[in-house]
């Protein structure tokens, strides 16, 4: 966390000790938003610029130039278990490490 801080977001350690994790989390978040909105508007620029130079005939969407790691946030649609599954994982026996 100590290399994140200092590298990542320039805090000096005595800053870095001074914040509780939360403070510390919501920094780091804060950090990648903004270092994701900053490729956002790169890659916008560039496809601008592309349609500038292609004219009408041929347009490019800036998702089309190069994709970006946070473009797939939130699409992965994740299954959640039936009422049958659930009731089998909990009356599963776990047998304890006694």
């Amino acid at each position: 966390m100590l290399d994140e801080a200092i590298g990542t977001l320039g805090l000096s350690p005595d800053v870095f000790w001074l914040m509780t994790y939360a403070d510390f989390i919501r920094a780091l978040e804060a950090w990648v938003h903004n270092h994701n909105q900053a490729w956002d508007r790169t890659r916008y620029q560039s496809a601008m610029i592309a349609n500038c130079a292609m004219g009408r005939k041929k347009t490019v969407r800036p998702k089309d130039l190069f994709k970006l790691p946070h473009d797939n946030i939130g699409k992965d649609k994740i299954e959640l278990p039936s009422k049958e599954e659930i009731q089998r994982i909990i009356n599963k026996p776990v047998k304890l490490p006694i």
